[in-house]
């Protein structure tokens, strides 16, 4: 099983519309997501998560099931080029593992409040 290849399904977020929930931040704990506060409440979700974050990243268990929950849940991640490993990154490195054969969507910015959701997908 592999990644999609491109053209991938992109939805462009309007300029008035608040972006859906994602994990904006997860290189220590607590993972931090971001959102409209009503979205947080209806998932029943806190805006920070804490795990224990011994070890690198790509190996902690308990991030990798936290993480697979939220994206049962709908929750999007962030393509961050500027941290070391951004959550579109951590998901696609899921995927490429086989340990995540479904999709998940990443979220990305082109401005303030100018967002997109991609779409990843496994074929």
């Amino acid at each position: 099983m592999k990644r999609k290849p491109s053209p991938y399904t992109v939805l462009i977020g309007k300029k008035s519309e608040r972006p859906p929930i994602y994990v904006k931040y997860i290189e220590h704990s607590p993972i931090q997501l971001n959102g409209a506060a009503v979205e947080f409440e209806r998932l029943e979700l806190n805006p920070a998560i804490p795990y224990d974050d011994t070890g690198p990243c790509e190996e902690n268990e308990e991030l990798i099931s936290i993480m697979l929950s939220l994206r049962n849940l709908g929750v999007t991640f962030s393509c961050d080029h500027k941290v070391r490993f951004s959550p579109s990154a951590f998901m696609q490195m899921l995927q490429d593992q086989g340990r995540l054969k479904e999709k998940y969507n990443a979220i990305s910015w082109r401005g303030p409040s100018k967002w997109a959701i991609t779409a990843y997908e496994m074929e």
